[in-house]
């Protein structure tokens, strides 16, 4: 009798002491990055704060909003019936080259210093309606790669944003996400990361 009841609260702690190893291995209240991504790290050691995910191509949408995220090609989502990518319409990225719009680390905000930066462009895109203005978004290397596509999109939104504040037309201004892929500095340091949080001005010509 003695023998059965010791080996049944043997088993009853085993199982219970098993459960509670098991409960270690899924935590909760754990927001997961977008596309299932997790962090590689920052220079604070801490996650990446989460953020909405995106979708990853957008035609148009009810605001009228044409964006996207980046493959390997350089096909972007159209805005109405102006069609950036028809080969008749050459891309110039030397005119705003010294216009470029830098980011602190892991924000998506235009700062103050950088809005000269946007009056210049929004006022050529007010004097040339025929001509369209494509904001790439960059990041630095540091995160996954799903977070800096999103983070990229976020980026170049806001300067969208801020251009279309700043008087530009709306149906004239496009957005696409390289996140790290495409790098202004393949360094790895401050220097180099500095360079490669922007949001760069592409502009597409008129129909040749």
């Amino acid at each position: 009798m003695k023998l059965t009841s010791l080996v049944t609260v043997s088993c009853l702690a085993f199982v219970l002491a098993i459960g509670a190893v098991g409960c270690k291995k899924n935590p909760t209240g754990i927001t997961p990055l977008p596309y299932g991504a997790t962090p590689r790290g920052n220079t604070g050691g801490n996650a990446f704060p989460p953020i909405q995910p995106v979708t990853p191509i957008n035609t148009g949408g009810e605001n009228g909003l044409g964006k996207g995220i980046a493959g390997e090609g350089d096909t972007i989502p159209m805005t109405g019936n102006r069609n950036i990518n028809d080969p008749a319409r050459a891309r110039n990225t030397d005119q705003f080259a010294a216009d470029t719009v830098y980011f602190a680390f892991d924000k998506a905000i235009v700062e103050q210093k950088e809005m000269g930066k946007i009056s210049t462009v929004a006022e050529f895109i007010r004097k040339n309606p025929d001509h369209d203005i494509l904001v790439e978004g960059h990041c630095d290397e540091r995160g996954t790669e799903g977070y800096n596509l999103a983070l990229g999109d976020r980026r170049a939104l806001a300067v969208r944003e801020a251009l279309v504040a700043a008087g530009a037309p709306a149906d004239n201004v496009h957005t696409v996400s390289y996140g790290e892929s495409r790098p202004a500095d393949p360094g790895h340091g401050q220097a180099a990361w500095t360079k490669n949080r922007r949001g760069v001005f592409v502009l597409v010509l008129p129909a040749r």
